[in-house]
């Protein structure tokens, strides 16, 4: 069995979220939002980002979040979700 490596923020070293979108920690993101609108925003990338990481289902706010924080359309986001639980399926 292989270890995964785990990702690691590169401005304070904490462990990420295997599935939180981005290049910092949610944290480091909350710290950097400007206004309350981008502050919601991050509570829910987190809330998604813990979610996905339990296996639990994601709402569809909490999906809607995730793709947009990775450049995808919705569609893209669930069609990629379903290839996942497809693949995880078969092992």
């Amino acid at each position: 069995m292989t270890k995964k490596k785990l990702k690691k923020c590169p401005v304070c070293g904490a462990v990420m979220y295997q599935f939180a979108p981005g290049i910092r920690c949610l944290d480091c993101e909350m710290k950097q939002a400007q206004d309350e609108k981008e502050r919601a925003r991050v509570r829910t990338l987190a809330w998604a980002a813990y979610h996905a990481e339990h296996g639990e289902p994601l709402s569809l706010g909490e999906a809607a979040a995730m793709a947009d924080a990775m450049g995808m359309t919705y569609g893209q986001y669930s069609l990629m979700l379903s290839q996942q639980k497809r693949n995880a399926a078969i092992k």
